[in-house]
């Protein structure tokens, strides 16, 4: 049995859908779309275009009557426990140690990607969380496209959707999380190829446009997700012979760009990426060294902060390089203590839950495939990256974890 099995003829006809919950789907899809677009948001507060629509979307749920109060089914009681623990030691360190205002504006931005998003996504019939994960890769691959355009075409580009080194930022506005956005990307269209949504040629065009744009980004952590994502998604869901085929067509590949990289790769990847891995220097690899550094100091903070954090955006105050440490498990220990850890790890777990058994049935393991990557991948990242809340890491994760919800019993929680 295929995905495409599950998902029945009858449901795509048009006369089972009413105007207003078509319109509930277009206001989600605009959600979905718009949440990499970092950059169109509003100055004086973390309010994205996609934070609009998903507000409206929102509103006509609640007219339609359609609020999933258990957005993750059986896994959803540990989820919201999980954010009463991840809040509650933000809340508790802000207001102690740190500044109440920050903590209060940490809680409404993590609340509203923590559940909001999982209200707007989830509970929705296959066919309609499928259209959602095409048009989330389709709005990465228009930013990578625009990016390379900018890079090709405009020599003086904005700098904050091209760096000054000449790495692609796009609409994302930051060079590695657009590397992570298009190692989601790209395996999200790794799955919809091996499950039959998408043609070939179809597949062959996003893949050309994300790979490239992901090289474009320099970033070393987008490339190791990108690979990882794809080898996971291959052995959990993929056959014999696509993994065969795939592990073929690999090795060509790599014997290419080793003997004839330099001729064609972006010269942004051969520095960061491609030399890195051909000369096996750590160094190459941008500013690991840096990111190490302030980990080392952050661990040592932590010592002191386990049971009571400096508080929501405080880590960068009390660190003698005033940034904020670039691994959220150790910037959620250090500003929220041991409990916001918790919740953090909750939170996994909840994923991990859902996947684990869609993936031990039968009818549902090709679903359970994603939702076990997608949250493995989300895991890994997070050691690269600061606080998660910009709606682009909750908009695939909510989508991957719909997957693995028990279909047959959506009435019990719609």
């Amino acid at each position: 049995m295929t995905v495409t099995d599950l998902i029945p003829a009858s449901s795509h006809a048009p006369d089972r859908q009413t105007q207003a919950r078509r319109l509930e789907l277009y206001l989600a899809g605009a959600t979905v779309a718009l949440s990499p677009m970092n950059y169109f948001r509003l100055e004086m507060a973390y309010f994205t275009a996609s934070d609009f629509f998903g507000f409206l979307t929102v509103i006509v749920m609640l007219l339609n009557r359609s609020v999933p109060l258990r957005f993750f089914g059986p896994a959803t009681s540990l989820w919201l426990f999980s954010l009463m623990l991840f809040l509650g030691g933000l809340l508790l360190g802000s207001i102690v140690q740190g500044d109440p205002v920050d903590g209060l504006i940490a809680f409404v931005q993590y609340f509203y990607s923590l559940v909001l998003i999982p209200i707007i996504i989830s509970c929705r019939r296959l066919e309609e969380t499928f259209l959602l994960m095409r048009v989330l890769i389709y709005s990465v691959s228009a930013i990578m496209l625009f990016g390379i355009y900018l890079i090709v075409f405009v020599p003086d580009a904005n700098p904050m959707l091209v760096s000054g080194s000449g790495r692609l930022r796009s609409l994302l506005e930051r060079e590695n999380a657009a590397g992570a956005m298009a190692a989601i990307a790209i395996t999200f269209s790794v799955y919809l190829r091996i499950v039959g949504i998408f043609g070939l040629v179809h597949f062959v065009t996003i893949m050309a446009i994300l790979v490239y744009g992901l090289m474009l980004t320099g970033s070393n952590t987008g490339f190791g997700a990108a690979t990882l994502g794809t080898g996971m998604i291959l052995l959990l869901a993929g056959g014999v012979r696509t993994i065969v085929a795939t592990a073929l067509l690999a090795a060509i590949f790599s014997a290419t760009v080793l003997q004839f990289g330099d001729l064609f790769l972006p010269e942004v990847f051969q520095r960061r990426v491609f030399g890195a891995l051909s000369s096996v220097d750590i160094e190459q690899a941008g500013t690991f060294m840096d990111r190490f550094a302030l980990m080392q100091e952050a661990f040592q903070l932590s010592n002191e902060t386990v049971w009571l954090g400096l508080g929501a955006d405080q880590y960068r105050t009390f660190s003698s390089y005033g940034a904020p440490v670039h691994n959220t498990y150790l910037l959620v220990l250090s500003e929220g203590g041991v409990l916001s850890l918790l919740g953090l790890s909750g939170f996994f777990l909840s994923a991990l839950a859902l996947g684990i058994v869609a993936y031990r049935s039968p009818e549902s393991r090709m679903l359970g495939a994603l939702t076990l990557v997608t949250v493995i991948l989300f895991a890994l990242l997070l050691n690269a990256f600061a606080h998660f809340y910009a709606r682009f890491w909750h908009v695939p994760l909510a989508l991957a974890m719909s997957l693995s919800l028990p279909r047959v019993a959506y009435s019990m929680y719609r």
